[in-house]
């Protein structure tokens, strides 16, 4: 690692040394048994020594790019280049037979005579030529084409524009996008043309491992020992960097997944030490320094639980004790805090044992693949009074990329790209940061009827499955469909929710279609379940409020009507503690069943509870409780209240709720709900509670009792208990209630 990074430094240094090195490396790619770019790239097994010299051909490369004379040759080869394509194509409208797309320049052959390299002849498209005809002989190599696609996908994101963008030109000219496009496919490539084209890169699977040959020692000299990869490690690792290569060469360079770890070269316990990169050191070190509060300079157990609640986990105050005794540090009044180099520590074990769930994390907080930080345009938006809130993260990527339209390349080919398989491909290959990224890239700006219709289709199709890959698809195809902020999108959107196609109908009017029928009301539900996501996108939102069609059956007494059975136990709550006791871990004694918004049709109680449209809490210890709740929607088939207040130096929604608990009890809360999910389960961070008590029918189950509240100490609700009642009690009277 340190000799790689010397050199680098030495070339980067250095553009005359450079470019004697990549004419060497042209030159080497017209030989068999000393050809670097070929050895480094198919023949090389070992994974670090390979992707070390790759890295260090893409910075020769990159210097040798910041020469005016390269510079020069280059763009005359990518336009010889693009000349050699527009023959093909016409050709091709004329229905000329024609044969595969070239791998090297057929006509101006003097800009890759290796004779006069630096003279009429470019070392860089002498390279770029030879990675083309790579891609095409990739799929005969088995499981070696995993480099190829590592190495476009440096040369393809590197940081210098100016000759980035050259490099990126003169790839694309090279039809490189399509290649890497047809080797994802491969039979599956929609077109005929394109298989054409690019016959080796679009393959068959079975075909190519019919003809690939058993693995070999290379023909080099130098020992390259198998990193024991297994095969469908290797397919999977591929197709990631092969769908970043294409990102990047589609002017997206922050699709390129940085490292979060490396190994150290000491051993543990038998097992291999990483520590954190130095751009994962700084990413979090921003992360922690926002989320403890500004007065301290550490965060309590308190703001670890409220931190993790942003991702949605599950995380008792038995898991922040367990964090707080391997990390934290004690203080002299007995509390314990988590400082930067036990945040730093807890992220560098967690991304060795789960670095998939550590990403996600990074998404959710607004960073990019290579850990670079969204525009503040993209992550927030601001509501009417101002205040700051976090847009969706598929929403925040939208926008993201809409700031760098004009940069994404006018790619005709291109429009092909977008298609139900490719996007079932992207999907199931990549970590969702860099599959939205790559589908609003793909479908922004252009007309995506088609695949609307497909995907509603293809929904319609699978709607007995909740949870199957076709499902998942489809709603992720939704999403992003839903957040592109171009102008097509409130036709797609209005498409997308309100379409007509018997086969394809949009999901609120099969939604009303489906609630009115008994046989088909859990495909009414399944999409109630998709709107509560899909309404969290203001586009999605605002068309709503503005669009008041197909939305009837959605209502709670619309739903009383035609009730939609809904699945149990969608929250996960425990069933351990049954009893009165508000355990001091927060939510385990109310993580029983939660009926969701769905299932409200067991209150029987005559109290019209819109009569309240507000609730006041008043004497808590925790004053930052204390104020007016509005009426928020429901939960558990009863109204839900909310007031945004701050909270250790943070804007926070405070809520009151209730949810049923497995022993078939209702339990009253005051609780911080995590953003974008449900109330009642083991993500919330709770400060009061109470529960309807037998011994006192009078006060109705339905609203929240005045009295009889408890604090939950372990998560900052100290004492004293609040008071809590209806701010328009004067309509219907006190007793009426059930107050004295």
């Amino acid at each position: 690692r340190i000799w790689t990074e010397k050199m680098i430094q030495l070339l980067s240094s250095s553009p005359a040394l450079s470019a004697a090195f990549v004419a060497d490396l042209a030159k080497r790619c017209h030989t068999v048994y000393e050809n670097w770019i070929r050895a480094y790239s198919v023949e090389c097994s070992e994974e670090a020594s390979s992707h070390a010299a790759l890295r260090i051909f893409s910075c020769a490369i990159a210097s040798t790019m910041s020469q005016p004379s390269e510079q020069l040759l280059l763009s005359n080869w990518t336009q010889s280049w693009a000349s050699q394509v527009a023959n093909r194509e016409r050709l091709l409208k004329k229905r000329e037979h024609i044969g595969a797309m070239p791998t090297r320049l057929e006509t101006a052959r003097q800009l890759e005579d290796v004779a006069n390299i630096g003279g009429t002849a470019t070392g860089v498209g002498i390279i770029l030529s030879f990675i083309t005809e790579l891609v095409e002989l990739s799929p005969r190599m088995n499981l070696k084409n995993v480099n190829i696609c590592f190495f476009i996908r440096e040369l393809a994101s590197l940081q210098s524009r100016v000759e980035v963008n050259l490099l990126r030109d003169a790839m694309n000219a090279a039809q490189l996008i399509m290649r890497l496009f047809c080797l994802a496919m491969r039979e599956k490539t929609p077109h005929d043309h394109l298989k054409q084209f690019f016959p080796g890169s679009s393959l068959p699977m079975e075909t190519a491992r019919m003809m690939s040959k058993p693995e070999t020692t290379t023909s080099n000299l130098l020992h390259m020992q198998h990193s024991g990869m297994s095969g469908n490690e290797y397919q999977s690792e591929k197709d990631q960097l092969l769908l970043e290569a294409i990102g990047c060469l589609f002017g997206l360079p922050w699709v390129k997944q940085e490292p979060l770890t490396f190994e150290t070269g000491s051993v543990q316990r038998g097992r291999v030490t990483v520590a954190l990169t130095p751009v994962a050191v700084q990413a979090l070190t921003s992360v922690f320094e926002e989320s403890k509060p500004s007065e301290s300079n550490g965060m309590s157990k308190n703001d670890v639980q409220f931190y993790m609640s942003r991702f949605h986990h599950r995380f008792n105050m038995q898991k922040i004790d367990s964090i707080f005794e391997r990390y934290g540090v004690q203080q002299p009044d007995g509390n314990q805090l988590l400082y930067l180099d036990g945040f730093l520590e807890f992220y560098r074990s967690a991304a060795q044992n789960s670095e998939l769930e550590v990403r996600e994390q990074f998404h959710v907080l607004g960073y990019r693949p290579n850990l670079t930080r969204l525009s503040d345009e993209a992550r927030f938006y601001s509501d009417e009074s101002g205040e700051k809130h976090h847009n969706y993260p598929v929403e925040a990527i939208a926008i993201e990329v809409a700031r760098y339209r004009t940069a994404l390349p006018h790619l005709e080919s291109t429009e092909m790209m977008f298609s139900l398989s490719f996007a079932h491909h992207i999907i199931h290959s990549c970590p969702n940061p860099v599959a939205y990224t790559l589908l609003v890239a793909f479908a922004f700006g252009r007309d995506t009827r088609r695949i609307v219709d497909e995907t509603l289709k293809l929904y319609q199709e699978n709607r007995q499955q909740w949870d199957n890959e076709w499902s998942q698809m489809c709603t992720t195809v939704f999403m992003v469909l839903a957040a592109i902020p171009d102008e097509w999108q409130k036709d797609r959107i209005n498409m997308l929710l309100t379409s007509d196609h018997n086969t394809a109908l949009g999901l609120l009017r099969a939604g009303q279609t489906c609630a009115n029928t008994r046989e088909n009301h859990h495909y009414a539900e399944k999409i109630l379940e998709l709107m509560k996501t899909l309404k969290k996108f203001r586009s999605v939102s605002n068309w709503m409020a503005e669009n008041r069609v197909f939305q009837e059956w959605m209502e709670p007494q619309q739903r009383r009507m035609h009730p939609l059975q809904s699945r149990n136990d969608h929250s996960g709550r425990r069933d351990d503690h049954h009893n009165m006791h508000v355990n001091v871990q927060g939510h385990s004694d109310s993580e029983g069943v939660n009926d969701s918004d769905i299932d409200s049709d067991d209150d029987d109680s005559a109290f019209d509870e819109s009569l309240v449209k507000e609730m006041t809490v008043e004497g808590a210890g925790l004053r930052e409780i204390n104020g007016t709740y509005l009426r928020f929607g429901q939960n558990d088939g009863v109204s839900k209240f909310m007031r945004t207040s701050r909270y250790n130096g943070r804007s926070v929604d405070f809520m009151m709720f209730r949810c049923k608990l497995t022993d078939g009890t209702r339990r009253w809360y005051i609780s911080i709900v995590p953003e974008n999910a449900r109330p009642g389960t083991t993500q919330d961070i709770d400060f009061y509670a109470v529960a309807h008590s037998p011994q006192q029918p009078s006060v109705d189950p339905n609203i929240p009792p005045r009295d009889g509240w408890i604090a939950i100490p372990s998560n900052g609700g100290g004492g004293p208990a609040p008071q809590v009642y209806p701010k328009e009690s004067n309509l219907v009277g006190d007793n009426e209630m059930g107050y004295l």
